[in-house]
């Protein structure tokens, strides 16, 4: 269980205007770099007990400590390329990486580190350095860091690997020819060969509409591709929408129990 609001707290925090809706999650709309990335040198260091929603997020990652449930938890914090790239404008910051490329020296969610948008020149050179700088900052202090990539990741799979993340989550390939569409789940456990923990990749798209034969299908997918192997967390491949129905939730969760039995996934059949 992850304590977790929206991606835009920490760059609200340095002050960022964020814009809210029924329909959608938090989303930047003036990066407060966009017109000047001189600024930064003068953007105070928010506060998490006192800026802006920081303290509420602290108080949610409390709130579940107390509760104690009844499974592991953690809390999502957003990457500082991420960060970065919402103080800028992301295709400001992708100029930025061709313009000016020392400028740039910033990187667990971290969505805009997707082969998407950038290259994986540009995650082995922009932001791998500083994911492995924080991986190994808490692993000194035993603590496994998890990280979440939207889109396209296979390019990048060892090095993300090679970062020395405990556990990776990971979306659909977002190719825009079918005929190339990578099924990234069954691809990530023939790389990691176990050194890494996959979580995924049931398609988050679907939880707003779809049959329940199609939601089944889903999670017998990546039950199928990965459990067997172990090291493996049957989740969705991106947040929920946040008008996700209801019903298709429990499907979710109904499918993720009966197929996900420790019986059937190693049995002969696998039925």
């Amino acid at each position: 269980m992850l304590a977790y609001n929206d991606l835009a707290k920490e760059a609200e925090a340095f002050g960022c205007r964020v814009k809210y809706s029924d329909y959608v999650v938090p989303s930047i709309d003036r990066h407060v770099l966009q017109d000047d990335k001189k600024r930064l040198a003068t953007l105070a260091m928010p506060d998490p007990h006192k800026t802006a929603r920081l303290p509420g997020f602290l108080e949610q990652c409390e709130a579940l400590v107390k509760a104690k449930p009844p499974t592991a938890i953690g809390a999502v914090a957003v990457g500082p390329w991420t960060i970065a790239m919402l103080l800028r404008n992301p295709e400001t910051m992708l100029l930025d990486t061709f313009e000016d490329p020392t400028g740039i020296g910033l990187s667990f969610s971290e969505p805009t580190a997707s082969i998407s948008l950038i290259s994986p020149d540009n995650y082995r050179d922009f932001i791998a350095p500083y994911h492995k700088e924080l991986v190994d900052y808490f692993k000194a202090k035993k603590v496994g860091v998890t990280t979440h990539i939207c889109g396209t990741t296979y390019p990048i799979f060892e090095d993300v690997i090679g970062c020395g993340f405990t556990t990776f989550s990971f979306d659909l390939d977002q190719q825009a020819d079918p005929k190339l569409y990578v099924d990234q789940l069954a691809r990530f456990v023939e790389v990691s060969r176990g050194r890494a923990v996959a979580i995924g990749n049931v398609d988050a798209t679907k939880f707003e509409k779809t049959t329940k034969e199609a939601m089944v299908a889903d999670v017998r997918r990546c039950i199928d591709a990965a459990a067997r192997h172990s090291a493996f967390i049957l989740s969705t491949s991106c947040e929920i929408p946040p008008r996700s129905d209801p019903a298709v939730v429990q499907w979710f969760m109904d499918a993720a129990r009966e197929y996900g039995r420790y019986d059937r996934i190693f049995s002969s059949e696998g039925a």
